[in-house]
């Protein structure tokens, strides 16, 4: 049990609620060191710094080689261990990105040990190699992350491909604009070790795209912060791969240079990331910027991507470059790509404001039920008020409402009838259908295809597509069932499921209540001993 101490009001207050109070009373800088992830990431940031440094003071070949494969194999580890850790303690679906990360640091680490041991032997990195694999690997596990953040999220997954393809095609463009001599001497050549150059700018950058693309689309309720830092993390090893290709086309890899800087910085990015989104789910998610900050943030990547694509289309026509009709191509279909992407920005909108009219109605049909329950309605008249407020709940086209009568089982009561569905004025008559499953499991029953159902009424098969009933439960009795039509094929989500429940809930307590009212009514007027009427004097 966590520790108590006694406030001023004589109250107890939780351990971890005044460490919460006590870190936002500091500075910015002192509240960014009161966390553990941010104090992980400055002793990381001043190893990288003195590893880098230590590079440039032992000689060039094989020392500096050693130190750089030592440093690149304990980051690597550190990611590995922290995204381990992750994974470990995430739950359920979000599971899937902290593996595919692991998977992805792991895979660095090896093409990094490999790339070390050639410079280390002073041997001439052949290509492709097993470097160039692991590290292409890694590139594609990540972007597969990514993806897997998004789950069941289908519109930021359309997003996030449109995203990450604007960046490749741009990235082709500025390749072939600034080394189309090159590449295309090399394609002739060595075709191999050109392809293996343009994949690494193709999956690398479609990773960086793929990681903005996921920390826009994850839900606000979701901590960002972890998201934040991988991107950067991404991004670093991208700009580093990036920079690295002439490497590939004219020279041997030293160690050394800054791109040791930015592989080391991007890999304890991606390990910091993995304790943060510990962190944050352990103690609660704290938000680097406003949520303002973070959706306007949405209209960097756009901008950037047409700015940068007409210093291209300029560069091109001014230099007269060999290149300038790929990269025009590249940059129409750039635009193209963005257009589509604001497109389905647009229809996302579209979307969330339908879901938003939808939930109302929803709400509205909960209240109505709710007020019935608190009111003194008649059982005809609130039945009929639960069923068409059902179809509006559930979105469906019919409705049917059955009580237990004492003596005569389940009958119908009320039908909000559909000429679409066949449906008609049954009011009396013996329940039917999948009501009766609903009554037997006394649990929500849902079929989305309602001819293959087994309690399904037969002469309905062609004009129902899908159904859901649920019984209705008050103070644990069973007093009846409510059943719903659709005319087309639903699937009847989760969330409606869940507000079908609680709906179900309320109208039985209602109806219990206009039963008891109803009762208490005939009390007062018949005396059940003689069956005479009580009279009341004036």
């Amino acid at each position: 049990m966590a520790p108590y101490r006694v406030g001023r009001a004589g109250l107890p207050a939780p351990a971890h609620l005044r460490n919460l109070f006590s870190v936002s009373d500091l500075s910015p800088l002192r509240r960014a060191l009161a966390l553990r992830s941010w104090r992980a990431a400055l002793a990381g940031l001043g190893a990288v710094l003195a590893v880098y440094g230590l590079e440039q003071l032992v000689p060039a070949g094989w020392p500096r080689g050693a130190v750089a494969s030592v440093a690149w194999l304990a980051l690597g580890m550190g990611a590995i261990l922290a995204a381990l850790r992750a994974a470990q303690t995430t739950p359920g679906r979000e599971r899937l990105p902290w593996v595919f990360v692991t998977i992805a640091a792991g895979a660095w680490t090896i093409g990094m040990l490999v790339r070390s041991a050639f410079v280390i032997a002073e041997i001439p990195t052949p290509t492709p190699g097993l470097d160039d694999v692991a590290h292409l690997s890694a590139a594609a596990l990540l972007a597969f992350g990514f993806i897997a953040m998004l789950r069941g999220q289908r519109l930021a997954i359309y997003a996030l491909l449109l995203d990450s393809g604007a960046v490749v095609l741009l990235l082709l463009a500025a390749i072939a604009l600034l080394l189309s001599g090159a590449i295309a001497s090399e394609m002739k050549q060595e075709p191999l070790v050109a392809t293996i150059v343009l994949l690494y700018a193709v999956l690398w950058s479609g990773a960086t795209g793929a990681a903005l693309s996921a920390l826009w689309g994850s839900p606000m309720e979701q901590p960002r912060r972890a998201f934040a830092i991988l991107v950067v993390g991404v991004a670093l090893n991208a700009l580093a791969f990036t920079l690295s290709l002439p490497v590939f086309l004219w020279g041997q890899f030293q160690a050394g240079t800054p791109l040791d800087l930015l592989w080391m910085l991007g890999m304890l990015a991606i390990g910091v990331s993995a304790g943060t989104w510990i962190e944050d789910r352990s103690a609660g998610p704290r938000r680097l910027f406003s949520r303002d900050v973070v959706e306007l943030s949405r209209l960097a990547l756009p901008a950037m991507t047409a700015v940068f694509a007409a210093g291209l289309v300029v560069v091109a026509n001014v230099s007269n470059s060999s290149a300038q009709l790929f990269v025009d191509s590249a940059v129409a279909t750039t635009m193209v790509t963005l257009a589509l992407r604001a497109g389905l920005a647009l229809y996302t909108n579209w979307r969330l404001s339908e879901t938003e009219r939808r939930r109302a109605v929803q709400f509205e049909a909960l209240y109505e039920v709710g007020l019935a329950a608190a009111g003194e309605r008649s059982l005809d008249d609130l039945v009929n008020l639960v069923v068409e407020q059902a179809t509006q709940l559930s979105r469906t086209h019919g409705a049917m409402l059955a009580l237990a009568e004492p003596g005569d089982g389940y009958v119908i009561r009320a039908v909000r009838p559909n000429p679409d569905l066949g449906l008609r004025d049954s009011v009396g008559e013996p329940l039917a259908g999948i009501s009766l499953a609903a009554i037997e499991t006394r649990d929500i029953v849902v079929a989305p295809n309602y001819a293959e159902h087994p309690s399904s009424t037969r002469p309905l098969h062609a004009t129902i597509a899908s159904a859901i009933a649920v019984p209705l439960i008050a103070q644990g009795e069973l007093v009846g069932t409510l059943a719903m039509y659709s005319a087309t094929p639903r699937r009847f989500s989760g969330d409606t499921q869940r507000l079908v429940r609680l709906y179900a809930a309320q109208a039985a307590i209602a109806i219990a209540n206009a039963r008891l009212l109803a009762e208490t009514h005939r009390l007062a007027r018949d005396d059940d001993l003689t069956g005479v009427l009580n009279r009341r004097r004036a």
